[in-house]
């Protein structure tokens, strides 16, 4: 009996660079599986801070504060205290929604792909520009921005009409349009694309969420104007 051939080593070259491709395969397909799933958690997240920012309105007649001046006036009132300017990032603009009980966990206000740790970050730097009002230096951790870094420059700008912002009006007299921007997601950027380009989760004042390509310039600011 003949005994069995062995490979060449061309044909254990050709075996092992198959077996590679196939691997590959297997791992973006895992990659791309596992990144659906932590779109479908931001998305989650994300109707979860629309329904804390409803109940919020239906028991203040207002959406969350962002400046400063408002934002350390509510604090004072709920925990009796004064505030200082150099705020802890898990009392500070969405934050607020999970100091004031209206959501039950600050998880829900990290997105799953972002591995940036809170303690890293623990504050918010808020100082005075005489310019233009208040201003914050946001750490990366606010995980989902809320209003523009150097707040509410030109009211008539279609950018920053779509960000949810104070009204000007008394809220009985002006409420936001449904397509106004609640906030967005950045982290997804180079993990979730559809036609090429990057994807944001944004989240609408409708309570829609929805996935649109990302800006062209990735060097916008997570507190910067967004969608």
């Amino acid at each position: 009996m003949r005994g069995r051939k062995a490979l060449t080593l061309i044909e254990l070259l050709v075996v092992i660079a198959i077996l590679a491709v196939l691997a590959s395969i297997a791992f973006t397909f895992g990659d791309r599986l596992g990144e659906g799933e932590r779109v479908v958690q931001c998305q989650a997240q994300l109707k979860a801070i629309y329904r804390a920012i409803k109940m919020y309105k239906l028991d203040t007649g207002g959406v969350p504060p962002f400046y400063p001046s408002e934002y350390e006036a509510l604090l004072q009132d709920a925990k009796g205290g004064d505030e200082h300017a150099r705020q802890r990032v898990s009392e500070y603009g969405l934050n607020l929604l999970y100091a004031l009980g209206y959501i039950d966990s600050r998880r829900v206000l990290k997105c799953p792909d972002n591995d940036v740790n809170p303690r890293d970050y623990p504050y918010v730097e808020v100082y005075w520009a005489e310019m233009n009002g208040y201003q914050t230096q946001d750490p990366d951790t606010l995980e989902w921005p809320y209003l523009p870094d150097l707040g509410i420059t030109d009211p008539n700008d279609p950018r920053y009409r779509r960000q949810l912002q104070p009204a000007t009006e008394p809220p009985h007299r002006w409420w936001p349009s449904d397509d106004t921007v609640i906030t967005w997601c950045r982290f997804h950027r180079g993990l979730y694309r559809k036609g090429g380009r990057d994807m944001d989760i944004v989240l609408f004042w409708d309570g829609s969420v929805e996935a649109i390509p990302a800006p062209a310039n990735h060097f916008v600011r997570p507190g910067g104007v967004g969608p």
